[in-house]
């Protein structure tokens, strides 16, 4: 019985086994056929909607009849097969070395044969794509004229330096501000023009450089780049010890500062660090400020002046406390 019952199961395996190696070859050969099929050239009929800007003023053309461009193509299986399934078909077209002038009469109306931009319609579709033909042979457009707008150039970079290196100045870009120029709907949304991201590692010495600006998609820029310059220079650190002023101090209350007086560590490029003088540091608290400055019962102290030569300062402790004794 149990002899039968292995013999049926090593048959129902066989059958099993025969049966995967079958479907395995169908699908290698559907696979295979597929393939021959799809690398075949097929011609066919697309529809594009037409987004056309001009890069070199910043004008935009707005389509005044909402023309799609249907467009037949000769191209391989593979191409269409991967357009089938995208949903929306656009084709960003840049009339930058074009000029088109509006009819007589006709308020910036302007006709553009479609024939006229066919080759850069080919650049975009690729160029193993064949255009056989594109309806309609013209389209209507409206030019909208751009308008001018003055921004800040503004940091989008990083920057690390060598030990015992620092920054000494502000972050200098010339010019700080250009013109764009584009759509006045985008304009009103950009408020400044960053650069490039950017990383500057390790630096040990003063940084001059031409930084190009990010690009914005239909502005036009008053320039591409700007120059960097970021001083940099060998520092120092020093502590020293300061007493605290105390700024417009009430007539007929005396002032306990605890304590009355603070660690200042200030750093400063080596070049300079002889010629500090220690005294052209102001400490104080101000006593007129004292509801805004107060943490819990504590007043801030803060710099009011230090020596030219100096790049950065740090106090601690940051607040004091006080007792008030009326005269």
């Amino acid at each position: 019985m149990v002899s039968e019952q292995k013999k049926i199961s090593y048959k129902k395996f066989k059958l099993d086994k025969r049966l995967l190696v079958f479907c395995f070859f169908v699908l290698v050969a559907l696979i295979l056929w597929l393939m021959i099929k799809l690398s075949a050239e097929y011609t066919t009929n697309m529809d594009f909607t037409p987004q056309i800007n001009n890069s070199a003023t910043g004008g935009t053309y707005n389509n005044e009849r909402a023309n799609t461009l249907y467009i037949q193509i000769r191209a391989s299986g593979f191409y269409l097969m991967r357009q089938r399934l995208i949903k929306n078909h656009t084709l960003a077209i840049d009339l930058k070395d074009k000029t088109q002038i509006p009819e007589a009469g006709q308020n910036e109306l302007i006709k553009l044969p479609t024939s006229s931009i066919r080759d850069k319609i080919s650049d975009i579709l690729g160029q193993n794509i064949g255009i056989i033909s594109i309806e309609p042979d013209t389209l209507y457009l409206r030019y909208s004229k751009p308008n001018r707008k003055k921004v800040p150039v503004v940091q989008n970079f990083t920057l690390s330096f060598e030990k015992e290196y620092r920054q000494t100045a502000a972050i200098q870009f010339e010019p700080d501000s250009i013109i764009i120029t584009g759509p006045s709907e985008m304009l009103d949304t950009i408020n400044e023009i960053p650069t490039v991201n950017n990383s500057y590692l390790n630096l040990n010495n003063r940084l001059e450089t031409n930084l190009s600006l990010k690009e914005i998609n239909n502005v036009v820029y008053s320039q591409n780049k700007v120059k960097l310059t970021i001083p940099i220079e060998r520092c120092t650190e020093s502590i020293v010890k300061m007493p605290i002023s105390i700024l417009n101090s009430p007539d007929d209350y005396s002032i306990l500062l605890l304590p009355p007086q603070v660690e200042v560590k200030y750093v400063v490029p080596l070049k300079d660090y002889p010629s500090v003088n220690v005294d052209g540091f102001h400490i104080a608290v101000d006593y007129q400020q004292a509801d805004s400055l107060l943490v819990n019962s504590k007043l801030r102290v803060k710099v009011y002046e230090k020596p030219e030569q100096v790049i950065s300062v740090q106090i601690s402790p940051e607040f004091v406390d006080y007792i008030q004794h009326k005269k």
